[in-house]
This record gives C-alpha cells, sequence and structure tokens, in this order.
C-alpha cells in the first residue's frame, strides 16, 4: 500500500525545522547575545539540540495515518514568530529605547546615598566633609576600594579608563566613594543622554546592562559636565576624557541630595556605535 503524506505532521515537521534552523542561525552568528547574557547562551544551544530530537522523530511521523481531514489552525501561532524571527532583523535593546526607558542617577546598582555637609576651615576654606556616621566606613573601605581599583586594568599612567571589561566594577568604586577619586583623569565610551532637571552643559554619558536578558536591560552612567559651545545630540556615542569631581544632586522623585561624581570633561570625540552595545553584569 502506497504512504500518503500527512499534511498536518508535514507542516508541523516544517515548523520545527524552521525554529531549529533560527537558533542555529542566532547561536552560529552570535546574535543571541542581544537577546541572552553569555552565560545563558548553553541553555539556548541545549534548546538547538532539543528541536534537533523533535526534528529526528516528527520525521518519522510526516506518512502516519491522517487523524484529522482539516489543517490545524494552531499552526500560525506558530508561523507568525517564525516568519517574523526571519523577515526582521534581529535587535536587542537600542541605544534610543534606553534613553525612552530613562533611569535615576542615585538608583542605580543601589548604591549607597553619601551624605555630606560642608565644613568651613580655620583659613576660611571651604570643604565637604562626610558626616561620622559614615567617616569609619569610608577610611575602613578607603584601603580596599584603592586597591580594587588599582588591581583591575582600569588604571593606565594615573589615568582610570573604563572599559567594557571593568565598566561594572570601576562603576561601583567610583560611584560609591566619588570623594576617593575626585581630581582623577578618567578615559571612558558611551552614549549621550540628555536627563531632564540637568543643568545646561551636563550629560549622562551612558551604556546599557544586561544581567540576564533584553527584557531586563538597564541604562547606567556618569553625569558629564562640559562647557565648551560644542554640543552633540541625544544618543550620540562619543569618547571622553576628563577629570573626576563631585557635585550634589537633587532626585526628581524623592527630593533628596545626594553626592555622585562628575566628569569635567576636557575632551570629547564622537565615535562609531558599537555593532553590540550591552555591558554584561
Amino acid at each position: 500500500m502506497k504512504k500518503k503524506l500527512n499534511l498536518n505532521e508535514f507542516i508541523w515537521f516544517l515548523i520545527l525545522t524552521g525554529f531549529t534552523c533560527y537558533f542555529y542561525m542566532i547561536i552560529s552568528t552570535n546574535k543571541i547575545t542581544l537577546f541572552v547574557h553569555p552565560k545563558m547562551v548553553k541553555y539556548v544551544k541545549f534548546a538547538l539540540y532539543f528541536f534537533i530530537a523533535l526534528l529526528i522523530f516528527q520525521g518519522k511521523n510526516i506518512y502516519a495515518v491522517k487523524k484529522a481531514k482539516r489543517l490545524k489552525i494552531g499552526y500560525i501561532m506558530f508561523l507568525i514568530p517564525l516568519a517574523l524571527g526571519f523577515l526582521l532583523k534581529p535587535v536587542g535593546m537600542s541605544t534610543y529605547s534606553a534613553i525612552n526607558k530613562g533611569f535615576s542617577l542615585t538608583s542605580q546598582l543601589k548604591i549607597s546615598n553619601l551624605k555630606h555637609k560642608h565644613k568651613v576651615l580655620a583659613d576660611g576654606t571651604e570643604v565637604c566633609g562626610h558626616n561620622e556616621e559614615h567617616i569609619n566606613s569610608i577610611d575602613s573601605a578607603n584601603v580596599s576600594l584603592n586597591k580594587s581599583l588599582e588591581n583591575i586594568v582600569a588604571v593606565k599612567g594615573g589615568t582610570i579608563d573604563i572599559t567594557k571589561e571593568n565598566f561594572i566594577k570601576t562603576y561601583e568604586d567610583i560611584y560609591g566613594n566619588p570623594h576617593n577619586y575626585v581630581g582623577r583623569v578618567i578615559n571612558t565610551k558611551g552614549f549621550i543622554y540628555k536627563q531632564k532637571g540637568l543643568n545646561e552643559g551636563e550629560f549622562i554619558l551612558s551604556r546599557i546592562i544586561v544581567s540576564c536578558c533584553a527584557a531586563d536591560a538597564q541604562p547606567l552612567g556618569i553625569l558629564c559636565g562640559y562647557s565648551e559651545k560644542k554640543s552633540f545630540t541625544e544618543g550620540t556615542w562619543v569618547n571622553v576624557e576628563g577629570t573626576l569631581g563631585e557635585r550634589e544632586y537633587v532626585d526628581s522623585k524623592s527630593g533628596q541630595i545626594t553626592v555622585i561624581p562628575i566628569i569635567k570633561v576636557n575632551k570629547i570625540e564622537k565615535i562609531d556605535k558599537h555593532n553590540n552595545e550591552y555591558i554584561y553584569n
């Protein structure tokens, strides 16, 4: 007896083939990292192997005896996302998506706020002194923080070079205790985000941080101040070099005043956008 093609089983075979090819494509081209953290890629590879196994078993059902004459409408639920996957260019969170999402300078990484007060010395010099509640913890942290920055590849010839590889660690050290690094020269890259409420000439040099997947991507950045008239549009990628300082910042939501780091920009130049804009935490 001649075997007849089971159309439903054949369509399901084609759908599985499509998903298998798509998973292989984004893994082999490394575009999978636009959607998930590199540490999660192994699980996506497991999914690929699972689809290959399903495909092999489904191949045996192409000529199975028909149990239904009509085509299953439910296949559309799989065909639509599969078609979109091949037709649309794989992209994660873009620069402008991050800008629209927005963020607060004082909410990132749950960094402790630094309480402070101004003091006037005997010679009339005004300095920013941290209250005694924080002095002990700051003193004990100074050694470890300084060692931390010196031990990572951030410091080159006295300049703190913030790269994709050391961004998180360096950011935590600098943003957590900016007064430890006041006066240090910093070189870093990112895209310009002009948050509402900033002073004229100020912008946030930002990067996109991913902890697990594109769904939890969050923009993160350091405030910069540039006194020159030359300005760049929001979303422009630039390389910035400047001196680290401090300034008071009033949170627009809570109204809380905190001390945050600010890069007083000496040099800024436009650069090409990175192919992968993420920094993986």
